[in-house]
């Protein structure tokens, strides 16, 4: 089979024209692989071997694409290159080949991953080892990397997160409290490195509202103001707002 014409199309990529008039779009690596520059007449089984390198390069410099674009781990690269028809030795070879180069490589993607999600986002140590541990990385080598974020940056971030949260909370201590627990927990942060940030919780602005929601949902159902005043109780005691703090509501809206 001889070719008649190879034509230059791309930084990679040629077009081959031949005898028969078939023209075929291949790469700079077939074409060094079979030397073809130079040797214009192939046989039949050569012709099927360049076929196959062909599909191989193909999806080769799909893959190039599909990882410079954003980082990688090795398990997520397999998934992408599980729509080809492709060898399990082919998949093995391609992914050795993209290691080599550095395209591949899971200690840098779990370096740069804990950088993003921790600086970048909500995310806690927990929710990154979690997501990282789905994405392949060994957990050993995850905690190790953890390890190393700044303590004094970390309590940077959970005060943060923590004073905005508590700008918007209502309820009573214990409700702001453990909701805020809940959150940050489904963040990924530890319940003892979030509990400092969430001791002086002022809940007189919702404890306040609360009395005075109770207060007219009951007024006109019970006159005796003594059993008035032990429903109120009992029904901000159920809310999680301490006694103390209760009588003190109580004993400043009877003198009101």
């Amino acid at each position: 089979m001889k070719i008649n014409k190879i034509k230059k199309l791309s930084t990679n990529k040629y077009e081959l024209v031949f005898e028969t008039g078939e023209k075929l779009k291949t790469y700079d690596e077939v074409i060094l692989k079979y030397n073809l520059l130079y040797k214009k007449d192939i046989d039949k089984d050569t012709y099927q071997e360049l076929m196959r390198a062909n599909d191989y390069y193909s999806i080769y410099n799909n893959s190039i694409k599909y990882l410079t674009k954003k980082m990688h781990s090795k398990k997520d690269f397999f998934k992408f290159i599980d729509k080809y028809e492709m060898s399990n030795s082919d998949k093995t070879r391609m992914v050795k080949e993209l290691e080599s180069l550095k395209l591949i490589d899971d200690d840098a993607y779990l370096k740069a991953y804990i950088n993003d999600r921790f600086y970048l986002s909500s995310d806690g140590p927990n929710k990154i080892k979690d997501s990282l541990i789905k994405e392949g990385i060994k957990e050993e080598k995850i905690n190790i990397e953890l390890s190393k974020i700044d303590e004094e940056e970390l309590n940077s971030k959970i005060a943060k997160i923590v004073s905005k949260k508590l700008k918007t909370s209502k309820g009573s201590n214990y409700q702001i409290r453990e909701k805020i627990l809940l959150d940050m927990r489904n963040l990924g942060y530890n319940k003892e490195d979030v509990e400092p940030f969430i001791e002086n919780v002022d809940e007189s602005s919702s404890l306040e509202k609360d009395y005075n929601k109770i207060y007219n949902s009951l007024k006109n159902k019970e006159k005796d103001l003594n059993k008035l005043e032990y429903k109120i109780k009992s029904k901000l005691y159920q809310k999680g707002y301490n006694l103390t703090s209760i009588d003190e509501i109580i004993a400043k809206k009877r003198i009101d």
